[in-house]
C-alpha cells in the first residue's frame, strides 16, 4: 500500500449506499459517525445521501450524470449554496452524450459543469469524473459514455478527455469573485496563479454563433503583451473522436499578441477556450461586446481578488477515486475564494505530461 494511500485511508471516509429506499441511511449514518469520530475524531466522514442530518457530515457526496442541457440548468447549483455546511465532493459526475465515449456536445456540457465547480471551489474540495475507460470492440460491457476508448491494441481520448487536459494543466491557486451578465450564453470560470500572476480564463460557447468579448485587465501592475489562447473546437456538437480518427478533435494552443489592458477575442462556435495572460493581477472584468450579427448585446465579467490561498505543499488528505486521484485541502478561512489545484484531475495530468499513452 503506497503512503498516500495509506494517508488517504487514514484521512477520509464515505460511509456510502447506492440507493436507500427505507429511509434509514440517517439513523445508520449517525451510528457510524459516533463511532468513528470516538475513536478517530481527526477523520474526515463523508455522507452519500443528504438525508443525514443528525449528524453533520465533513462533506456530502453528489453525483451527476444529465445530458449538456441538464448541465447548463444546474450551473448555478452551488452558486448560492449555504458555507457554513458540509464541504462537497462531487463523486460521479459526466455528461450523458456520445457512445462509446462523449462527442463534443459531451464535452461542452462537461466544460460548462467543471466552470461552475471551478467556481465554486471553496465549496467542493474534490471531484470525480466517472467512468474512465471503455472496451469498444462489440459485444463488451460499457456504460455511455465512457472518458476513453480502447481496444486490444490502441486506444484514444474522447473530446471530453481532452477538454479535462486543458482544465488540469490551466488552473491557479485562488479564484477571484466574480459575476457574469450577459445577453448570450457564456459559461466561465477564472483562476488566479498568485507566484506567477497567471490568469487563467476559461469560456465556453456551446452555441452555433461565435462571440467576439472585450477584455479589460484593470487595476494592474503590469499586463505582458503576449499570452496563449489554448481552444478545443469541433464544426458541430456531434463530432467526436474514435478509435480510427483519435487526434480528429484536440486542442490548439496559438499566441496572443498585444496583450493590454483592453482587447478583444473572439470565442468561437462550440469552442471550449482558455486564455493564459500573464499579470500582476488584482481584478479584471471582461465585457461582451458584439456576436456576429452584431447588436448592442452586453457582458460583464466583474472580478476581484483578495487574500491568496497558500497551496504549498499540499494537504495530507487526498482521495483515491475513479478514474483521478484529486487532494483534499483543509478548510482555509481566508479573503479570497481558495481555489483547490487538484480539484480537476491531476492523475491524468501527470498521465499526459509523463508518457506517450496515446500514440
Amino acid at each position: 500500500m503506497t503512503r498516500n494511500l495509506r494517508e488517504h485511508l487514514q484521512g477520509v471516509i464515505e460511509l456510502k449506499t447506492i440507493s436507500d429506499k427505507s429511509g434509514s441511511y440517517d439513523a445508520r449514518f449517525t451510528q457510524f459517525y459516533d463511532a468513528f469520530k470516538a475513536k478517530h475524531p481527526k477523520l474526515q466522514l463523508i455522507a452519500t445521501d443528504r438525508a443525514a442530518k443528525t449528524r453533520t457530515p465533513d462533506l456530502y457526496d453528489d453525483h451527476f450524470y444529465p445530458n449538456a442541457e441538464g448541465f447548463y440548468k444546474k450551473l448555478s447549483h452551488y452558486d448560492k449554496m449555504d458555507r457554513k455546511g458540509p464541504k462537497v465532493f462531487v463523486g460521479e459526475w459526466a455528461t450523458r452524450e456520445g457512445d462509446p465515449t462523449p462527442n463534443f456536445n459531451g464535452a461542452l456540457g462537461d466544460s460548462a459543469w467543471m466552470t461552475s465547480m471551478e467556481r465554486n471551489s471553496d465549496l467542493v474540495v474534490m471531484q470525480c469524473y466517472a467512468p474512465l475507460f471503455v472496451n469498444i470492440n462489440p459485444g463488451a460491457m460499457r456504460w455511455a459514455p465512457d472518458l476513453i476508448g480502447y481496444n486490444g491494441l490502441e486506444s484514444y481520448g474522447s473530446p471530453a478527455y481532452y477538454a479535462q487536459v486543458m482544465f488540469a494543466n490551466h488552473v491557479g491557486d485562488v479564484t477571484p469573485k466574480s459575476e457574469l451578465k450577459a445577453a448570450v450564453f457564456l459559461p466561465y470560470s477564472v483562476t488566479r496563479q498568485t507566484a506567477t500572476g497567471k490568469v487563467f480564463l476559461k469560456v465556453v460557447n456551446p452555441s452555433a454563433t461565435a462571440h467576439m468579448v472585450k477584455i479589460e485587465l484593470n487595476g494592474l501592475n503590469k499586463v505582458q503583451p503576449n499570452g496563449e489562447a489554448i481552444t478545443l473546437s469541433a464544426s458541430g456538437p456531434k463530432e467526436t473522436n474514435t478509435i480510427t480518427e483519435p487526434k480528429k478533435i484536440v486542442p490548439v494552443t496559438t499566441p496572443l499578441k498585444n496583450v493590454a489592458p483592453t482587447f478583444d477575442h473572439t470565442f468561437p462556435a462550440w469552442s471550449i477556450t482558455v486564455l493564459e495572460l500573464n499579470t500582476q493581477s488584482v481584478r479584471f472584468f471582461t465585457t461582451y461586446v458584439k456576436g456576429d450579427k452584431g447588436g448592442a448585446c452586453l457582458a460583464e465579467i466583474a472580478a476581484s481578488t483578495g487574500t491568496p490561498v497558500d497551496i504549498s505543499p499540499p494537504s495530507r488528505y487526498r482521495h483515491v477515486g475513479d478514474p483521478f486521484l484529486t487532494r483534499f485541502f483543509p478548510d482555509t478561512d481566508l479573503g479570497s475564494v481558495p481555489m483547490h489545484p487538484a480539484l480537476f484531475p491531476s492523475l491524468l495530468c501527470a498521465l499526459l505530461r509523463g508518457s506517450d499513452f496515446f500514440v
